[in-house]
């Protein structure tokens, strides 16, 4: 291991600097410490030195064992015990019409608990689940839950959204299964859209549109969230002609203050009005703004105006 291969640089070094014509004897010391991929370079750092402290001078190897990557290890054994237990719950929430608040669609998140029943939150889970490669774990899991959820309930929106990763998407094992999956469930692949954001979209077009072309064949569609107002946004909706758009929450609560974000999104919505996309503004919180999407013709909205995610009881 890390110590071995340190000691034997330590053991041969200094015969070679002898062999060079270096004829004082000295020793060469070195500290080691575990980077793992909680820890900041600068923690690596300093507890490498804490280590080497301990044999400065003595000539040697010391080894820091401390884990300062703990807290992200157990949370990913957290993550990955909570989807194999079936610690995972649906939140759902509602997207409603700009006109009315008529019900347009609902989208479920997925929520995951620890051994105790405690919630973990998402700002913890999905990056560690991220930079690990338990997304497609994840999303696997979801839509397995939201195909039960809309085939158990009737009287949930037509239309139900969920998210997908682009890691998931970019998993040939995974999207295959989906695929499957979605063609062995008919009715429900029917009233599904995938969200993918927007900027993962633009990334990776090609992949984004074989992946949109695969769900049409299955029955389902693709949607982009998060949608970003820039050039290279509106040419990725020409090229995947998404079910709709979700503007992103920064833009929506920007539309009001700022005329600049307001004389940017109409140009948008010029540009988009002849494909006949809906588009949806993301994180409203104020009920105030409902009527100023309305004029700007935009059809729908979400966000905690038109009430919270809740948790959906298990079918």
């Amino acid at each position: 291991g890390a110590r071995e291969w340190a000691q034997s640089i330590c053991a041969s070094f200094p015969a070679q600097m002898r062999g060079c014509g270096f004829s004082f004897d000295f020793a060469l010391s070195c500290g080691l410490a575990g980077f793992g991929g909680g820890a900041r370079l600068a923690e690596f750092a300093q507890r490498a030195e804490a280590a080497l402290a301990r044999v400065a001078g003595k000539g040697g190897v010391a080894l820091d064992q401390s884990r300062a990557d703990a807290p992200v290890v157990d949370t990913i054994r957290a993550v990955r015990q909570a989807i194999d237990a079936g610690r995972v719950s649906l939140l759902c929430q509602k997207v409603l019409t700009v006109d009315g608040g008529h019900p347009l669609q609902m989208e479920f998140m997925s929520q995951i608990a620890d051994a105790g029943s405690a919630p973990i939150a998402a700002g913890t889970f999905v990056p560690i689940a991220a930079q690990f490669g338990l997304l497609p774990l994840l999303d696997r899991k979801v839509a397995e839950m939201v195909v039960a959820a809309v085939t158990g309930d009737s009287t949930l929106p037509r239309t139900i959204s969920l998210n997908v990763s682009l890691q998931s998407v970019g998993d040939a094992s995974f999207r295959a299964w989906l695929i499957q999956f979605l063609k062995d469930n008919p009715h429900a692949a029917r009233r599904l859209v995938f969200e993918m954001t927007g900027a993962a979209a633009s990334k990776s077009l090609p992949l984004t549109h074989r992946f949109s072309a695969e769900l049409c064949d299955a029955g389902s569609r693709l949607a982009l969230d998060h949608f970003e107002l820039d050039r290279g946004a509106i040419a990725t909706v020409h090229d995947l002609m998404p079910a709709y758009l979700k503007l992103a929450p920064a833009f929506t609560n920007e539309i009001c203050a700022r005329k600049d974000v307001r004389f940017v999104l109409e140009a948008m919505l010029r540009m988009l009005r002849p494909l006949e996309i809906p588009i949806i503004a993301q994180g409203v919180e104020d009920i105030a703004l409902v009527p100023v999407l309305k004029e700007l013709g935009i059809q729908g909205y979400q966000g905690y105006a038109g009430g919270r995610p809740e948790p959906l009881p298990m079918f």
